[in-house]
């Protein structure tokens, strides 16, 4: 997206998970200035207020997920990987579900 000069947004990434040094590594070296790692966070809705679009791509199991249920609440697009009880969630009427890679 950088290369297309597509960069008027704002990437968030909120939580701790075995990813994260790996994450900010690859922001690093692609000098990509906005995207910003913000932790473990306790007021999700101070971010998700303000968000367009909500990812969630967990491996096994999207339900129950506080934060999805967040997101959808502050009336974020949803991005979610079809795994486990996920549709009990979100549907293709209210957001894009896609395969874990």
């Amino acid at each position: 997206m950088k290369e297309q000069k597509f960069n008027d947004f704002k990437v968030y990434f909120l939580g701790e998970g075995i990813l994260l040094q790996k994450l900010i590594n690859e922001a690093i070296e692609l000098k990509l200035d906005n995207v910003f790692f913000e932790g473990g966070v306790s007021d999700t809705a101070k971010y998700l207020s303000k968000c367009k679009i909500f990812i969630s791509i967990q491996n096994d199991n999207n339900y129950p997920s506080q934060s999805l249920l967040e997101a959808m609440a502050c009336e974020n697009a949803i991005i979610a990987s079809d795994v486990g009880e996920t549709r009990k969630l979100v549907s293709e009427d209210e957001g894009f579900l896609s395969f874990v890679c």
